[in-house]
């Protein structure tokens, strides 16, 4: 499993890392690209939530991984090969969708691995970290020594390699032992106060997450950021987010999820005020380095809360439910919302608004909390 995520983010990062340059080059505007962002993010949120359900009534994780791989190498290739003037933009919100599904699968099959103490994920998840820095330093070195547009071929080279290597791959321990899927089951879930809260939670501090990947890199553009140092910026932000994911579980034995997404919570805060009266693309670069306690301390704790507060039988559909809202969603919502804040106010401004929202789900964590369902 850990060489799996190895190369499924590094899959993912060879055509993720420069799209949004790539789409700015072509004469794309950022209201275009926020359509497409908020249309993408739709889809994917869909998807999300039925490969949940088909995941848990099939008992199986392995053959929507290999279904979603496939389209979104596919969709990965055509970004950069597209001749068509509105392709690029068509394939690259087609490929943001796949990757949230894809990724998603992959996540729930690494929690199936371990499904008493979920203290495995952090770890393997760190492997993921790993293959995001050499996709992006990848798709970096393409683009200056052979040209953008040669990154789809290599797109297809890694994808085939990772699908091969995914084959050989056994489904989660969990599945081999769950209840059969039952409806009313999802209608309890439905009902479960502490996982829409939790949802709710996640959903504000992803939103605010979002900011880094439009309105940061829009001002990086803004103040002169070639497609390299938008690159470094990546690889640095994964090379922060390995050491997180490594000790994870000695963290996890230390402190509890929740205190964990609290203080994760805080960080996004501090990063997104720092980052408002950054006045260089360098400035901001050294600012992603509070990656290093954002992202992993966030995604660790969110997937083990989620699935501390779902039935056994419910775990795909409780990850990828809680998945297509607060990171389906809140990516929905967050370019059109922050396309118009910049329209009307300034990139310091709309990151700055952006991290007061932190008060929410600070308030939210702070109370009483609901009793787990297993």
């Amino acid at each position: 499993m850990k060489g799996l995520f190895f190369l499924s983010y590094f899959s993912y990062f060879l055509p993720y890392t420069l799209m949004i340059p790539w789409l700015t080059s072509l004469g794309f505007s950022q209201v275009q690209r926020s359509w497409m962002f908020a249309a993408s993010a739709l889809a994917a949120m869909i998807g999300q939530i039925l490969s949940g359900f088909l995941c848990d009534r099939w008992k199986t994780l392995r053959k929507p991984y290999l279904f979603t791989l496939i389209g979104l190498v596919v969709c990965g290739w055509r970004l950069y090969a597209s001749n068509s003037y509105e392709g690029p933009l068509l394939w690259a919100g087609l490929f943001g969708a796949v990757f949230r599904v894809n990724m998603g699968i992959l996540d729930s099959w690494a929690l199936e691995l371990d499904p008493s103490g979920n203290l495995r994920y952090g770890v393997i998840r760190g492997y993921g970290a790993l293959g995001s820095i050499l996709g992006s330093i990848g798709a970096s070195i393409i683009s200056v020594r052979l040209g953008i547009q040669d990154i789809a071929g290599f797109v297809l080279l890694a994808g085939s390699v990772t699908l091969v290597f995914a084959l050989r791959q056994p489904e989660g321990k969990g599945l081999k032992t769950k209840q059969n899927f039952q409806w009313s089951d999802v209608k309890a879930l439905l009902k479960l106060k502490g996982y829409w809260r939790m949802i709710l939670i996640l959903w504000v501090i992803h939103f605010m997450s979002n900011a880094d990947i439009l309105t940061v890199i829009d001002k990086m553009t803004a103040l002169g950021a070639n497609s390299q140092l938008i690159s470094i910026k990546w690889v640095l932000q994964s090379l922060c987010e390995l050491p997180l994911f490594l000790i994870s579980s000695w963290l996890l034995k230390r402190w509890s999820a929740r205190r964990l997404l609290q203080f994760s919570l805080a960080m996004y805060c501090l990063r997104l005020g720092l980052t408002s009266f950054a006045s260089t693309p360098e400035m901001i670069v050294f600012i992603s380095g509070l990656q290093l306690v954002t992202f992993p301390l966030l995604q660790i704790s969110a997937k083990i809360l989620i699935d501390r507060q779902v039935p056994a039988s419910l775990r795909a559909t409780g990850q990828q439910l809680a998945l297509g809202i607060y990171s389906g969603c809140s990516m929905m919502l967050a370019p059109l919302v922050f396309g118009g804040l910049t329209t009307v106010f300034s990139y310091d401004a709309t990151l700055m608004i952006t991290g007061l929202l932190g008060i929410i789900p600070a308030l939210l964590l702070a109370g009483k909390q609901e009793a787990e369902a297993i």
